[in-house]
């Protein structure tokens, strides 16, 4: 999933960092870093185990590609309140995401809504982020699609896979 600030604000692009440090990197950056993001460590404190040099060592580097799965892009708003929920684990962060900041999906994923937008742009950048924030790795997109009508038409279809195969392209030249 890519993430973008909901607005030109430095509090939303902060949002959006720091969702990026939980969603992406509490499992890329002790893979390509040996160790989690300082914002998630300063966060989260001593709930989240430290590395010892040894296991920092042992871990960093310790994988062949990362794989991103891409449905949708999320406006990313900050929650200044929500820094100070007392409880913070994985089952309150499903449940609130203003830990996070709180998200507003551009794709509606309302029930009655028969077909998203095409958000292609949003998987460069997360091709892109991926690609700055840790070193240029090898990645695979692992899954990607699009909710769409009964009734869409091949021509639909093309044009869907040409928006995504245009930004995946994209963010290789880039």
């Amino acid at each position: 999933m890519d993430a973008v600030p909901s607005s030109n604000s430095w509090e939303d692009a902060i949002a959006t960092q720091r969702m990026n440090d939980f969603y992406i990197g509490w499992i890329a950056s002790p893979l390509v870093f040996g160790d989690y993001p300082e914002t998630m460590k300063k966060i989260v404190g001593f709930r989240i185990p430290s590395f010892t040099n040894h296991e920092s060592e042992l871990v960093r580097g310790l994988f062949d590609f990362l794989g991103e799965i891409h449905y949708s892009t999320a406006k990313i708003e900050d929650s200044p309140g929500s820094l100070e929920l007392k409880q913070r684990d994985f089952d309150v962060l499903i449940q609130y995401f203003g830990f996070l900041g709180l998200i507003h999906w551009i794709t509606n994923v309302a029930k009655n809504v028969t077909q998203w937008p095409i958000t292609s742009w949003g998987l460069q950048g997360v091709l892109d982020y991926l690609k700055q924030a840790y070193d240029n790795p090898p990645i695979y997109i692992l899954e990607n699609g699009q909710r769409s009508p009964r009734d869409s038409t091949l021509e639909d279809r093309m044009k869907y896979l040409q928006a995504y195969i245009g930004s995946v392209l994209d963010a290789i030249r880039s």
